[in-house]
């Protein structure tokens, strides 16, 4: 199992899944995405060794770049979620330039429907 990560948009989903196999890694659901980001864009300190939000093993964090108007990927989500022992994937991103920037910004996985360009661009 060391190589799935599970995902939903229903945190019921998620903690059922965490409560049926304790093994399993997953992503934070979007109540928890949520709370990050309100964490994030209130510069809120975090303390070693706690988790943001979620019982289980999380070790991602899957955002779009933006939701409506506003930025969800920044600098400081990144390192909020960093420091919280995630990792940043951003969905869905299909243009190179985006790719390159959110590279450079450290998020540590773009989610694309272009596998062959992500491929091109970031290999």
């Amino acid at each position: 199992m060391g190589r799935v990560r599970f995902a939903s948009f229903s945190a019921r989903r998620l903690a059922k899944l965490r409560r049926q196999e304790p093994r399993a890694v997953t992503s934070l659901g979007v109540g928890d995405v949520a709370r990050l980001v309100a964490r994030s864009q209130a510069a809120l300190p975090v303390r070693p060794g706690r988790r943001a939000g979620s019982r289980g093993r999380v070790d991602a964090v899957q955002v779009p770049v933006r939701f409506h108007r506003m930025p969800v990927v920044t600098p400081r989500l990144i390192s909020q979620a960093h420091a919280f022992g995630m990792e940043v994937h951003v969905w869905t991103v299909d243009d190179p330039e985006q790719m390159r920037a959110l590279v450079d910004s450290g998020v540590d996985a773009i989610i694309t429907d272009l596998p062959a360009l992500a491929l091109d661009v970031l290999g």
